[in-house]
């Protein structure tokens, strides 16, 4: 008896289409988890749930407008963003940007890269070498943000 109502359940869950059926369904609880927090958002403060102990004086202290190109030397991004870090205070964001849109582009770029490189049986290495490449300057970057390189 329970087999059967498994396998009924199964057959229903299967014979359902993605769309509308799940999609919408999904769809359906997502905005309502979104209009949940815009709500709780827009009516709440920060500091009423977080910090509820706080005076007048520290919460005016808190909501200066933070200055992300001058950060105390305390304050350091995750280890995977010292590179980009380390990039952005040698030279201009514009500069540092279309760095990342160019390797965005490479890396997408690389089968069809592979391809036109194999008809000349230069494809393996001239990608290996790129790669290393890359990982070379990556690591150096995190490491100069770590302090290990001046």
């Amino acid at each position: 008896m329970v087999a059967k109502k498994e396998k009924t359940k199964r057959r229903t869950l299967r014979s359902r289409p993605f769309w509308p059926g799940f999609a919408l369904e999904e769809l359906s609880i997502l905005l309502l988890f979104f209009g949940l927090i815009l709500i709780l958002a827009s009516l709440l403060h920060p500091s009423q749930i977080f910090e509820s102990g706080l005076g007048e004086t520290e919460l005016q202290r808190l909501e200066y407008p933070a200055d992300p190109f001058n950060t105390p030397p305390q304050i350091l991004p995750e280890w995977y963003f010292l590179a980009v870090f380390e990039l952005l205070k040698m030279m201009d964001a514009w500069i540092v940007t279309l760095l990342i849109g160019l390797f965005a582009v490479g890396f997408i770029s690389v089968p069809f890269a592979e391809r036109f490189l194999s008809k000349y049986n230069v494809g393996d290495w001239v990608l290996r070498i790129a790669v290393i490449f890359i990982v070379i300057i990556f690591l150096y970057f995190t490491a100069k943000g770590m302090g290990m390189v001046d």
